[in-house]
């Protein structure tokens, strides 16, 4: 591992936002490589990981591989151990490396290389938080007994998504090779599987689905549509699924989003809606049942007031034909508590240039569900990235609040609420930016990093590190280090 720099930042500040406090502690800068979460330890100090990919720019994919070492960092973050997995070897495949907490446990999930005759399984290996060393892997996945086999691209078509229970109990595995081989598999806490499935396209078509998600008993539900209609597939095991149908007497859903709950047993969907317009009229909610029944569906539409805003941004019409928002965006459903649910939106422009896409990333909607009915805020930006399709935000439940950091630049916070956003290229001159919303829609964004040098904290790569707290990825010339932010 390179040294880290010796000049050490340890900052602590702290400042009012709403009610809440944001207690923030810079690490000391480094030599920027690539690192996945961190988790805190009991007692202080943190665990994480980082990967290195030195040979990027090969495109033969049975030899693109990447060294991992395991990380053990003390209360300030400052290096203080670091283990080299495969003794300092490039011996991980680069399709799928991460490393998580289940229960009081780590562990480094990662994909091995593979040849042109097989691909590499997919394994799970626990991380010792004081030692560093592994113990012996778990295979979760053998590629070549369920019959996945490397095409013309290796690895480079392979998708591996997964996700935990909210009780960290169970763990889902999806993986698409192509267009075709699909593979669905849980497991426990431990990571040995529970139950697998191959070929889950036959249940619900081959377009991607919406959204999927694990509950608290292992119960997979997959959200997505299929001939311009909703649906739900219900997977308790390797048998054929229970398919919910998600329908609407008027109007036709944009997405079915799910969402497990942290302690009962219920299910929310929610997305948008389209009725009579070729924009998103407006939101929907409903909840699945102990006995997978859908109940009624609430159906929301967007104010007048709230299409007006997005119409002078270039996000949305007040058209007839048109009204509402552009359907293109990515959404998130989240949890507040027990009973309340809440939508997150984010308006998507991809462009396509011959080299690489530019996605135009505009306005957050926030759709706060509650008491029959639904509050909005607009939160005004338009930021624009190389490449990254992902989420330009990252959202967090706090009390009976949302809180939505994103990145903007300080001449757009200047502006009123009300008015459209300056454009603002997210890889220079931007600020993070938290967005505390309440449960009646109204919005106060405040700097939670207000510090001398123009550190680039990324939204979309905050991670929590345990309940209240989480972690910033910073980047100052060519350096990087986190902030690490406590809400009281």
């Amino acid at each position: 591992m390179k040294r880290f720099i010796s000049l050490v930042f340890i900052y602590a500040m702290s400042q009012q936002l709403s009610a809440q406090k944001f207690d923030v502690a810079l690490s000391e800068l480094q030599e920027e490589t690539r690192m996945s979460e961190n988790y805190a330890l009991p007692g202080g100090g943190f665990i994480g990981m980082k990967y290195i990919q030195d040979d990027r720019l090969i495109t033969n994919w049975t030899k693109k591989k990447e060294k991992i070492s395991i990380l053990l960092f003390d209360a300030s973050m400052k290096l203080v151990k670091e283990f080299n997995m495969a003794n300092g070897e490039k011996a991980f495949g680069i399709t799928y490396t991460v490393f998580k907490k289940a229960g009081d446990k780590f562990w480094l999930i990662y994909e091995e290389p593979g040849d042109k005759s097989k691909l590499g399984d997919l394994k799970a290996v626990e991380i010792n938080p004081v030692t560093l060393e592994p113990a012996a892997p778990k295979t979760i996945v053998a590629f070549g007994e369920i019959g996945f086999k490397p095409g013309m691209f290796g690895t480079f078509d392979l998708k591996i998504e997964s996700k935990a229970s909210p009780n960290g109990k169970f763990r889902y595995f999806f993986i698409r090779k192509g267009k075709s081989d699909t593979h669905l598999c849980v497991t426990g806490a431990e990571f040995n599987v529970v139950w697998s499935k191959n070929d889950i396209t036959a249940d619900i078509g081959k377009k991607d689905f919406n959204s999927m998600e694990i509950n608290n008993q292992g119960t997979v539900f997959v959200g997505y549509m299929k001939d311009e209609l909703g649906y739900v597939a219900v997977y308790r095991n390797a048998k054929a699924p229970q398919i919910l149908d998600a329908g609407m007497e008027k109007g036709m859903a944009k997405e079915i989003l799910v969402l497990t709950h942290k302690n009962n047993n219920s299910i929310t969907i929610a997305g948008g809606y389209f009725e009579n317009s070729s924009n998103v009229r407006g939101v929907f909610k409903a909840d699945i049942d102990a006995s997978f029944k859908i109940g009624t569906i609430l159906k929301v539409p967007f104010t007048e007031s709230l299409v007006d805003l997005f119409d002078k941004d270039s996000w949305g019409s007040t058209k007839p034909q048109k009204f509402g928002i552009e359907p293109y965006y990515l959404a998130q459903l989240f949890e507040i508590n027990d009973s309340i649910v809440d939508l997150v939106i984010e308006i998507k422009r991809e462009i396509d240039h011959q080299t690489m896409t530019v996605v135009h990333s505009g306005n957050i909607l926030n759709v706060y569900f509650g008491n029959g009915s639904a509050s909005f805020t607009r939160i005004p930006k338009y930021n624009v990235a190389h490449g990254s399709k992902w989420n330009h935000y990252y959202a967090m439940p706090f009390e009976k609040k949302m809180i939505i950091f994103y990145n903007d630049n300080t001449s757009n916070l200047k502006r009123d609420i009300n008015a459209s956003p300056k454009l603002v290229n997210i890889e220079d001159n931007s600020v993070l930016v938290a967005a505390v919303i309440e449960p009646d829609g109204s919005v106060q964004r405040r700097l939670p990093l207000e510090l001398d040098q123009n550190y680039m904290g990324i939204a979309e790569w905050i991670k929590p590190v345990e309940a209240g707290r989480f972690q910033v990825p910073l980047y100052f010339k060519k350096k990087s280090g986190y902030a690490t932010i406590s809400i009281k």
